[in-house]
Formats: C-alpha cells, structure tokens, sequence
C-alpha cells in the first residue's frame, strides 16, 4: 500500500497539471464553437477570416469577400468577436496619410536618373565564360 501512494500522488499531479488544463480548454473551445451565429466574425483553422451569413447543423457560411461565401465545417472556426474592430477586422478609412505620400511624390522615382547606381563590370568566375542568353551551359 506504500508502495502505491507516491505512485497515486504522481498521477494526481500529472493530472492537475497536464490533463485537467487540456480538458478545460477543448471544453472552452467546443463552447465557443457552438455559440457562434450570423453577424459573428470568425478565422478558420486555415486562417481565412471572414463573416458568418448563416449556420445549419455543422456547416457554417462564411462571407470572405463581398458575395463570396465559403462553407466550413463548424469545428474548423474559431469565433473571433461580434465586432469587427476586436478581431483584427481593423479597416482603416484614414487614407488621407496614403494620399499625402501619393500626392509628394518623393516615395518612387519616375525613373532611375535619380539614383547613384556604379556601373563596375563584374568578372565571370574562372571557367564561367558563358553569357547570358547565349544558350550554352556549362556542365
């Protein structure tokens, strides 16, 4: 009997620290599967996020684009938020900061008269006297 309690007291911990958690967090995670619903934002286990338009037994349609919709299995979603701006849905309207740098132009050369480019001539390695686009390989 001595001999068992170390043994039983082992696996409590074991269990304590390593299956109890795991078992808490699919719990979790089946809860949030089953509560989601039209209007929720949502990621796939493959990372596409999208919106759900409507949910049937275990499938589930999600807008990814506008009038696109794919369907998913339920267990393959994650449910992100209600709000858009909480799941990493932050569409920014502020383009004004965009159109400024469009409108200095300072951001991309018209050409590369501009740039300090040096014309060095690179030397072929020996034995690598082929050209480009002259067809011939060296083996």
């Amino acid at each position: 009997m001595t001999s068992l309690l170390p043994l039983l007291v082992l696996f409590l911990i074991m269990y304590m620290l390593i299956l109890r958690p795991q078992q808490q967090k699919a719990k979790k995670q089946r809860l949030a599967q089953s509560q989601i619903g039209d209007g929720d934002h949502v990621m796939s286990a493959g990372g596409i996020y999208g919106r759900v338009t409507q949910v049937v037994a275990d499938k589930v349609w999600v807008e990814i684009a506008p009038d696109i919709e794919v369907i998913f299995a339920r267990t393959s979603l994650n449910r992100l938020s209600t709000d858009p701006l909480s799941g990493g849905f932050a569409d920014s309207d502020d383009d004004s900061a965009d159109q400024d740098d469009y409108n200095s132009g300072s951001s991309v050369p018209d050409d590369l008269s501009s740039l300090d480019l040096d014309e060095k001539q690179i030397d072929p390695k020996d034995g690598d006297e082929d050209q480009p686009g002259d067809g011939k390989r060296n083996s």
